[in-house]
């Protein structure tokens, strides 16, 4: 290579090199540039969110419920307590726990929980003297007489049960005092027992807990439907819609639960709910917990509709929501009530579990019976309320078209003391 056009050579590579540099030093400009913005911007969003949080929880601490439940001259109500830990706690529901969901479905519906276990654990809101207070405030009312007389008298029951080892013999010698009993009641109660004897013939796989492991349906369908045939009487026909069913919290709102099944009482041909269920096969803790702060807040949803169609006070401080929560063979029943403006209280009402052995059965079958004569004294009782209501309104529109009045509507019934509180649901759009 001769001298000219080394030289060449030699300038090309240093304007090679020279342009490479620059175009490194742009390139880390540019980078440091995006850098800087990307730092900003963060800073900026990190700002806002800090003031928004900041914002949020200064809006939750001025937060007051309407309820006047104040416990030993506590400066916050029951309902204010509740309702802004449940307020702070949903700023994060996604990332939540189970016990913290429910506690921000049951605080955000003003709902106090005393059922076995607080799933949503509210009582480390208060102290344990105040806690004890609430407790016995609101507490469920002991069983009386009416409830006592609505169950049936089974004098022959351990009859049905002299050879165990037979199941086929106990089903029939059910089947036969069923049809010698004189009592509706009575006649009802060997009929609830000569199916749960049918269903352990049967289904002997679920009472068993063999594989396969049942499904939701299998526990629905082969178990407990036939079960809850029996809550209607030859005065009120309640009838039970499973699979899904969607119920919105008012006629113009889209927001729903899906249930797997609800007790139902047509009147005039509209249908009122009376009682919600939740099955699951053998549930886990989280299942356990998102179903029964589900119940709850479906309880609150049935208590305000009933107390929508303007029932008397009386009426209202009767009424007693009773839902439903089914795991396999076990069953937990809990009531809600509105206790104060803007609050409601949860009971657990009867806990058992269905036996798996013929023995076992001749052992608890009283109890099981009164429990689920239980359950449908609390269901016909918010049926009757929903119908005594109803046919009310009825005679005053008759009364009312007797009279030819000028204004033709509705006379109002008393006011209820207490005002239910509006419904909180997460994400539970229709359609979804």
């Amino acid at each position: 290579m001769n001298k000219e056009n080394e030289k060449k050579f030699l300038q090309s590579s240093e304007n090679k090199a020279f342009q490479e540099a620059i175009f490194n030093n742009l390139t880390i400009t540019n980078y440091l540039e995006d850098v800087n913005k990307k730092k900003v911007l963060a800073a900026s969003s990190t700002e806002e969110y800090t003031k928004e949080i900041s914002k949020r929880i200064e809006e939750i601490e001025q937060y007051v419920n309407e309820d006047d439940i104040k416990i030993n001259n506590n400066e916050l109500s029951v309902g204010t307590i509740i309702k802004r830990e449940a307020m702070k706690k949903q700023m994060n529901y996604k990332s939540l726990p189970p016990s913290d969901i429910a506690l921000v479905d049951c605080g955000l519906n003003c709902i106090i929980d005393l059922t076995h276990g607080s799933l949503t654990r509210q009582h480390m809101l208060f102290s344990k003297d105040d806690w004890s207070q609430i407790k016995s405030l609101f507490a469920a009312a002991p069983n009386n007489d009416i409830l006592v007389k609505s169950r049936p008298t089974l004098r022959k029951i351990d009859r049905i049960f002299n050879n165990p080892q037979n199941i086929e013999e106990c089903y029939w010698k059910a089947k036969e005092y069923q049809r010698k009993a004189s009592r509706f009641n009575e006649k009802i109660g060997y009929e609830v027992v000569s199916v749960i004897i049918d269903k352990m013939i049967k289904h002997n796989s679920i009472f068993t807990l063999s594989n396969p492991t049942p499904s939701e349906a299998d526990v629905m369908i082969k178990i407990w439907a036939d079960i809850f045939e029996f809550m209607s009487t030859n005065k009120v026909s309640l009838h039970i819609h499973g699979g899904e069913k969607r119920l919105a919290i008012g006629d113009d709102e889209n927001t729903i639960f899906k249930l797997d099944a609800k007790l139902v009482l047509l009147y005039d041909n509209a249908e009122y709910s009376v009682c919600a269920v939740e099955f699951a096969p053998y549930a886990g803790f989280k299942k356990i917990t998102t179903d029964r702060s589900k119940l709850l807040v479906e309880a609150k949803i049935i208590c305000d509709k009933v107390l929508g169609l303007n029932v008397n006070e009386e009426n209202a401080a009767l009424l007693n929501v009773v839902n439903v929560q089914i795991m396999g063979l076990e069953t937990n029943t809990m009531s809600v009530n509105l206790v104060d403006n803007h609050l409601y209280a949860a009971n657990s009402i009867k806990s058992y579990i269905l036996p798996s052995t013929v023995p076992e059965l001749k052992k608890h079958c009283k109890t099981i019976i009164e429990d689920i004569f239980d359950l449908k004294h609390y269901t016909l009782n918010t049926a009757d309320i929903i119908k005594q209501t109803l046919n009310d309104k009825k005679k005053i529109k008759k009364s009312m078209k007797r009279k030819i009045q000028v204004e033709n509507q509705d006379e109002p019934l008393p006011s209820l003391k207490a005002r239910p509180a509006p419904t909180w649901r997460y994400k539970a759009k229709k359609g979804n």
